[in-house]
């Protein structure tokens, strides 16, 4: 390919007081044109999956949760998700609005959509939400064709207001011959530690001892190493093989009163042969209502030519320049003031 394209996106930008801080999580990640689709069967769509959720209104409505549902599907069959609150109530099946698209290295096309349901739980405590289904795409390495289940864990004791989040691209694409590394921000809006750890077979629907990937040939498996507001994935990938396709499934966790929140992550690692491209410009940073707020990234890509940009989920108002890329390195500055209205938790 010629050209590779990259998501800008932000993490957890939570209003923490009826003041005008807002707290805003950053992220830049680069992808050549994500997400290799093997199956083309129309019951295997689904790419990727996150929940999150917060307490907008912690004093005034302290049992009224806000959820944020993400997923990616391929385009030519965009399903939704039916939320079960954990408490005996079902969200409908919901699709809600595209956020993103694009198109993988073989030409395929995927579309990525998000949607935010309110619930109000009848009494103050900890409960599982989640949406689960079937199928997974064909051809991955692990969980190929099979069901898929997300999911987070609302703690509403001692005045949490939010559980933890973190933010990555439908596919995340590592070069083959070597050790890898990837890194994850993560952080939670009450200010609580997060860490990351793999799911387990009830948590992500992968079949028992498929919840690690695992390389074929050598049997070698990621780690994931946990720091301040950054989890890193590791893994030796001398012997894995360009195309091959994993199903990662990240479970991040905060403890808040001595009671632990969740969410998860469900994504695809894809192999490839030449390096993909690097962006350099992550963190965590806070921007204030109605103040504007700028951030620059800068992506190198040494194999091909034109960079492509984009925003995913851009708020309101919001700019990303330039535009249309250009060539590598290229420097895209985002540039977005907050309102009030921003107050919520969300990825871009």
């Amino acid at each position: 390919m010629d050209q590779a394209s990259f998501a800008v996106r932000t993490m957890t930008r939570r209003l923490k007081t009826r003041a005008a801080l807002k707290l805003v999580a950053f992220i830049a990640t680069t992808l050549v044109t994500f997400l290799l689709t093997i199956g083309t069967a129309q019951a295997s769509h689904f790419r990727y999956g996150a929940i999150t959720w917060t307490v907008p209104d912690p004093v005034g409505a302290p049992r009224t949760v806000q959820f944020t549902v993400v997923s990616a599907w391929r385009a030519a069959f965009v399903d939704g998700t039916s939320l079960d609150f954990g408490d005996g109530n079902v969200n409908p099946l919901t699709t809600g609005a595209t956020i993103g698209s694009g198109t993988d290295s073989l030409g395929n096309a995927y579309t990525v959509t998000q949607y935010q349901v309110a619930h109000t739980y009848a009494a103050v405590g900890t409960f599982t939400a989640f949406f689960t289904n079937c199928c997974r795409i064909a051809g991955l390495q692990n969980g190929a064709g099979g069901n898929f289940t997300v999911q987070t864990i609302v703690s509403l004791v001692a005045g949490n207001t939010a559980g933890p989040i973190s933010a990555a691209p439908a596919i995340i694409q590592l070069q083959a011959g070597n050790t890898r590394t990837y890194s994850f921000p993560m952080f939670d809006a009450d200010g609580d530690p997060v860490t990351c750890r793999f799911a387990t077979a009830a948590e992500s629907g992968l079949p028992a001892g498929q919840t690690v990937p695992a390389v074929p040939v050598g049997g070698a498996q990621p780690v994931l190493t946990n720091g301040v507001n950054v989890c890193t994935l590791t893994w030796n990938l001398t012997l894995a093989v360009a195309g091959q396709q994993y199903v990662l499934h990240n479970v991040y966790e905060s403890t808040h009163g001595g009671v632990v929140s969740a969410s998860a992550i469900d994504l695809i690692v894809e192999i490839v042969a030449p390096p993909p491209p690097q962006c350099a410009g992550s963190g965590v940073f806070a921007a204030t209502v109605g103040q504007v707020f700028t951030h620059t990234t800068t992506a190198t890509w040494t194999t091909a030519g034109a960079i492509a940009a984009s925003t995913v989920n851009a708020p309101a108002g919001s700019t990303l320049l330039p535009a249309v890329g250009g060539a590598s390195p290229l420097t895209t500055t985002f540039t977005w003031t907050p309102a009030v209205a921003d107050g919520s938790t969300s990825r871009i």
